[in-house]
C-alpha cells in the first residue's frame, strides 16, 4: 500500500541525503537507475550484496541516503584496500556492461518491428531493459569511485610534493598536468573527424557552392544539405554515411532526443567550410575556415599537453604507487563519458522498437519513454496508455524509493509532497567554493543552464554555471568565459574540458546553481577555487 501525501514527505525530510548529481532526463532512465540498484543487480555486476532501499530523484537531482552512501563507500574502500588495483577491475566492469548494452542492440539497427508480435516486442524491450539494469551500478558508483581515487592520488602528491620541498599549493596544478584522458571523448573525436573530411575536401580543390543568405534569413537547412550532396564525390558521400551511423545517437541524451539525420550533418560540414558574412554594400561575401590549419592547432594544443603531462610523470619517476593510480585516473577519464554513451548509442539502435510501440500505443517515443518498464508492457498488451497519468508526467515527475517501495511521483500527489518538503534558503549566499580544474580569473556576467534549453541564452564569455555539463553542452562550452559546477572532480566531464580548452573552471561548489542568477556579474578565481558575485542583477 502507498504511504499516504503526508508520510512520504515525512519520510523524505527524516532522512539525511546525500546528492551526487543533476541531470535531465526521461521517466524510464530515472527509474531504471533506482530499480537497478536491487540486490540482484548490485551482485551480478559489481559483487556488492546489498540493496539500496532509499533512494530519491527529484527535480532531476539523485539523492543516496546517508546510511547507504556510507555502506558503499565502504564497499569500494574494502576492495581497494584488499587490492590496489582493484581500480583496474573495475575498469573492466565498466567495460562490460557499456559494450555488453551496445551488443545486445546492435542486431536490431534498422530492423523492421511491425510484423512482431506484442509478446515478441515484450520479450526485445525486457532484453534491453535488463541490460540497462545491469549498467546502473556503475552509473553513480563512478563519482564514488571517482573520488576514492581522486583522494589517493591527493594523498600521495601531498607526500611527493613533500619530499621535492614544493608547497602543497602546487597540487592541483599537478593534477591538472598529469590526468590527461588517453584517448578524444565522445564529440570531440566526431568534430575532429568531420573536420578531417573536410579539410580533405578543400586540400583537393573540391568546389562545393553553399547557398548565401537574403535579406529575408538564412537559407533553410534542407536547401543547405543538398547542395553539400551534390558537390560531394561518391567516395566522400560514403565515408559520411559511415560517419552519420555512427555518431546519428549524439543529439541523444538520458532517452531524451531525436538522433540527427543527414541534414544536421551535412549543415555542419556546409559550416566548416566557411560562413557568408554581409559587407556593406557589397553585399554577402563568402569566408572560408581553413579546416587543416584548425586541425593542426587541436594536434598543437594536445602535443603540448602531453608533452606537459610526461615531463612532470618523468619528474615523479620514481613514485611508482601515484604514477599507477594516474594511469588508471587517466583511462576512467575516458570511460566515464563512454560509459553514459553506451547507454544513448544502443537506445539510438533500438529506437525502431520504441517507434513501433509508440505507434502501437498512440503516444510519441518522448511519450512513452515518460513511463515505467512495467507500464510499457502493460501499454503494449493492452495497446493503451492512461493519458491523464501521460499528461502529469509531461508537467513534472519524481522516483523515490522509500523503505524498498519504488514509486514514480507525478501530477496532484507530486505537487502535495513537495509542498511539505523542507526547502534551504540561498538568498543570503554570495560566494561559493570548490576545487580548481584550470586556473584562470574572470569576471564576466553569469549565465546558469539548467537544462539543454537554456544553450542559446549563452553569449560570448559568459560565465556558465552548472549543475555538472556533458558532451551535449559543448556548442557552449566552447564559448564560454568560465565553467562553474555544482558538482565533479578530477574525472568529471567539466574538469577535462576545462583542461583540453583551457577555460577557467571551478568544480564541485554544490550550490552554485542555487546562488547565482543569470545576469548576475561574478568574478571565478579559478586559482583559490573562489566564485563571488560581485553585481546582483535579480530579485
Amino acid at each position: 500500500m502507498a504511504m499516504s501525501v503526508e508520510q512520504l514527505a515525512t519520510a523524505i525530510n527524516e532522512r539525511e541525503w546525500v546528492k551526487i548529481g543533476r541531470w535531465i532526463q526521461a521517466g524510464l532512465f530515472a527509474y531504471s537507475n533506482i530499480s537497478g540498484r536491487t540486490r540482484e543487480f548490485n551482485q551480478a555486476t559489481l559483487g556488492f550484496d546489498f540493496e539500496f532501499r532509499q533512494f530519491l530523484f527529484l527535480d532531476y537531482e539523485y539523492c543516496f541516503e546517508r546510511t547507504e552512501f556510507e555502506e558503499m563507500k565502504v564497499f569500494f574502500t574494502a576492495n581497494l584496500e584488499k587490492n590496489p588495483l582493484w581500480f583496474r577491475d573495475y575498469e573492466r566492469i565498466v567495460a562490460d556492461v557499456s559494450n555488453q548494452m551496445i551488443e545486445y542492440s546492435e542486431p536490431f539497427i534498422a530492423r523492421d518491428f511491425a510484423e512482431k508480435t506484442d509478446e515478441e516486442l515484450i520479450e526485445v524491450f525486457e532484453g534491453w531493459y535488463r541490460t540497462v539494469n545491469l549498467a546502473q551500478p556503475v552509473l553513480e558508483g563512478y563519482q564514488l569511485v571517482g573520488g576514492l581515487l581522486e583522494t589517493r592520488i591527493r594523498e600521495l602528491l601531498a607526500s611527493a610534493l613533500e619530499k621535492r620541498g614544493e608547497p602543497l599549493a602546487l597540487m592541483d596544478d599537478y593534477i591538472k598536468r598529469l590526468n590527461i584522458p588517453k584517448k578524444k571523448i565522445g564529440m570531440n573525436q566526431e568534430e575532429e573527424e568531420l573536420l578531417q573530411i573536410v579539410a580533405e575536401l578543400q586540400a583537393t580543390g573540391t568546389t562545393i557552392e553553399v547557398p548565401s543568405p537574403t535579406d529575408e534569413g538564412d537559407a533553410l537547412p534542407e536547401a543547405i544539405s543538398e547542395a553539400i550532396q551534390s558537390g560531394l564525390p561518391d567516395e566522400t558521400k560514403e565515408r559520411l554515411k559511415k560517419h552519420f551511423e555512427e555518431w546519428q545517437w549524439i543529439s541523444t541524451h538520458h532517452f531524451i532526443g531525436d538522433p540527427y539525420d543527414h541534414t544536421y550533418f551535412y549543415c555542419r560540414i556546409a559550416e566548416m567550410l566557411g560562413q557568408w558574412k554581409k559587407e556593406g554594400q557589397e553585399g554577402w561575401k563568402w569566408q572560408p575556415r581553413d579546416c587543416a590549419s584548425e586541425l593542426r592547432t587541436l594536434a598543437a594544443r594536445d602535443d603540448e599537453l602531453q608533452q606537459r603531462c610526461e615531463k612532470l610523470q618523468r619528474e615523479l619517476h620514481s613514485e611508482k604507487q601515484l604514477l599507477l593510480y594516474i594511469d588508471i585516473a587517466q583511462d576512467l577519464s575516458y570511460l566515464k563519458p563512454v560509459r553514459v554513451d553506451s547507454y544513448y548509442i544502443a537506445w539510438t539502435n533500438l529506437r525502431p522498437m520504441f517507434v513501433e510501440i509508440g505507434k502501437r500505443v498512440s503516444v510519441t517515443v518522448d511519450e512513452l519513454m515518460l513511463l515505467t518498464d512495467k507500464e510499457i508492457v502493460s501499454a503494449i498488451r493492452e495497446r493503451s496508455v492512461d493519458a491523464l497519468s501521460l499528461s502529469d508526467r509531461k508537467e513534472s515527475f519524481a522516483v523515490v524509493k522509500i523503505d524498498g517501495e519504488l514509486e514514480m511521483l507525478s501530477g496532484d500527489r507530486l505537487k502535495e509532497v513537495n509542498a511539505k518538503l523542507t526547502k534551504r534558503d540561498y538568498s543570503s549566499f554570495s560566494e561559493v567554493t570548490g576545487k580548481m580544474a584550470f586556473e584562470g580569473h574572470v569576471t564576466g556576467k553569469v549565465t546558469v543552464l539548467h537544462c539543454e534549453d537554456d544553450m542559446p541564452n549563452v553569449e560570448q564569455g559568459d560565465i556558465v554555471v552548472i549543475s555538472m555539463t556533458d558532451p551535449n553542452y559543448m556548442p557552449v562550452i566552447k564559448k564560454c568565459g568560465a565553467i562553474v559546477t555544482d558538482y565533479g572532480g578530477m574525472l568529471c566531464h567539466a574538469a577535462i574540458t576545462a583542461r583540453e580548452h583551457r577555460i577557467p573552471c571551478v568544480m564541485g561548489t554544490e550550490i552554485a546553481t542555487r546562488v547565482f542568477k543569470s545576469g548576475d556579474v561574478a568574478e571565478v578565481d579559478a586559482v583559490n577555487g573562489v566564485v563571488r558575485r560581485i553585481e546582483r542583477t535579480h530579485d
